[in-house]
């Protein structure tokens, strides 16, 4: 199924899975996240809030 360029508003995935799914280039904006569970993901290049995602997990990995 190709969706590419596709503006979703107001629609609830809440409990969906999603494999096999490129979404680069896209933005969220507005999202409920709680309790998602992100794994087995290429984030190059991805910025949550602003802050690149690898940044997040360098700075994670030196505190512990």
């Amino acid at each position: 199924m190709n969706l590419q360029e596709t503006t979703l508003t107001n629609v609830n995935l809440s409990k969906s899975t999603f494999t096999d799914i490129n979404f680069s280039g896209a933005k969220f904006s507005n999202l409920n996240l709680t309790n998602v569970e992100i794994e087995a993901c290429d984030t190059t290049g991805m910025k949550f809030r602003g802050v690149l995602v690898s940044d997040l997990f360098d700075a994670y990995k030196r505190k512990a």
